[in-house]
């Protein structure tokens, strides 16, 4: 009779055992299988995502390669021409004082001597700033900016980022080592102090950014190859 009983106690425990081992089996597999749904989401989601920005930035960049080789011809051509222009935006008035007068004979031969400054490349240098260009150009800082301002309708430091971004623009197409550094090092090799404003002016500029232009690029030499 003890043992009988004893039997029945083991055979209770023991179903207990398997009723309890089955449900963490069914909570563990449950548990699985929502974390496997909720990273199945994750992973669709990404890939939407991803597919559609590569979608984009070969457009932005096919719109911008166009642009690229009709500037050069058009830089063959003619000398002086920009790719990226601001044209008027920013524009600011000057006040029309007789004491901040400047004669057309000046506002030429600054015009012309900034033009030089460009061809030497000297707004590829980080010093290069409104104070050391006048400084250069034998003039003060506000008839230089008046003058940019009024002949060239923007702001002078707008003059110079479109110097930068015009020159990088085709210097990463036709330069393998520079398009090999990192964003920091193009950076400061055209005169940013930061990678991030080099990055932003040329996002704002061409639609992508520069680490997009450069691998779209990098993608088209090999394929051509």
């Amino acid at each position: 009779m003890v043992v009988f009983e004893n039997n029945n106690i083991c055979f209770t425990v023991f179903l207990k055992i398997t009723f309890f081992s089955t449900l963490e089996a069914t909570y563990i597999f449950c548990l699985l299988g929502i974390l496997l749904v909720i990273v199945l989401i994750i992973f669709v989601f990404c890939y939407y995502w991803y597919s559609k920005s590569e979608k984009e930035h070969k457009e932005k960049f096919q719109i911008l390669f166009n642009k690229i080789n009709d500037f050069e011809l058009r830089k063959g051509q003619q000398k002086n021409v920009l790719f990226i222009s601001e044209n008027n935006n920013g524009r600011k008035d000057f006040p029309d004082d007789a004491t901040f007068t400047i004669t057309d004979e000046r506002i030429k031969d600054i015009l012309e001597k900034l033009k030089k400054l460009a061809q030497q490349k000297y707004f590829l240098r980080q010093d290069c700033t409104l104070h050391n260009v006048a400084k250069k150009l034998k003039t003060n800082t506000a008839y230089l900016s008046r003058i940019v301002n009024n002949e060239l309708g923007k702001s002078f430091s707008n003059y110079i980022n479109e110097l930068r971004i015009n020159y990088v623009i085709s210097e990463l197409k036709s330069n393998s080592r520079l398009r090999s550094y990192s964003i920091s090092a193009i950076a400061d090799e055209i005169g940013y102090k930061s990678p991030d404003s080099f990055t932003k002016y040329f996002k704002v500029a061409t639609g992508v950014s520069p680490a997009v232009y450069i691998r779209k690029i990098e993608k088209m030499k090999h394929t051509s190859i």
